[in-house]
């Protein structure tokens, strides 16, 4: 992996799971980042990469902004709290949702962020983004069937409804005011019912085509 790593400098990469354990195996890993790169951990995987534990409350805000700045990457530290910093610009995302602690949950995140990435947007923007959308996703599912009935799968299929709106929002930047992120959220909920309509009658369907620190 770390081979792999080295040998793409220019491109953006999301690393997230194993590859943050094979990271914190290796000697000296950050030099072996690309120029641009994105990690996804939880609070474990934080630690064993920090080689100390991860404080609670605004320390842990503070822990993941400086580790940013150290490893010069954009750190998504995930938990009931997830944090998005490149260490100058911080966002938190503070709605915990049990429904996000299903298995394969964080997977699908790594993915829409790798996913936003491809569309064009830049590290910091990507990962907010794509928190941003995994949350509200989480809790529009837990309210349509309940806090411990989706999968993984679910979250993954109600992301892709949503995708285009979340692109071309996050393209323009609008990640700021409490209306614009009204705007995000009926937008996306709206892709979502459209979504659910096309499952619930795919025959009918055939024709139709916080931000914490501004700097």
């Amino acid at each position: 992996m770390i081979a792999t790593l080295r040998n793409a400098r220019s491109i953006t990469t999301v690393i997230d799971a194993d590859g943050l354990n094979a990271l914190s195996r290796t000697e000296a890993w950050r030099d072996a980042l690309p120029t641009k790169t994105i990690l996804t951990p939880h609070d474990g995987e934080a630690a064993r990469l920090a080689g100390g534990v991860v404080p609670s409350g605004a320390a842990r805000v503070a822990f993941a902004e400086r580790h940013a700045r150290e490893w010069g990457t954009v750190v998504v530290l995930k938990g009931a709290v997830t944090v998005v910093t490149d260490g100058k610009k911080t966002y938190v995302h503070d709605q915990p949702n049990p429904t996000l602690g299903i298995g394969g949950s964080g997977d699908v995140l790594g993915g829409a962020i790798a996913a936003l990435v491809a569309r064009g947007l830049a590290p910091l923007a990507a990962a907010a983004t794509g928190v941003w959308a995994h949350g509200r996703v989480g809790a529009l599912l837990a309210s349509e069937i309940g806090e411990s009935g989706a999968l993984a799968t679910d979250i993954a299929d109600a992301l892709l409804a949503g995708a285009q709106d979340l692109v071309s929002l996050a393209q323009t930047e609008r990640l700021r005011s409490v209306a614009e992120r009204e705007l995000r959220a009926f937008r996306l909920e709206r892709a979502l019912n459209h979504h659910r309509e096309r499952r619930s009658h795919p025959r009918a369907s055939q024709g139709r085509h916080h931000r914490r620190g501004e700097g």
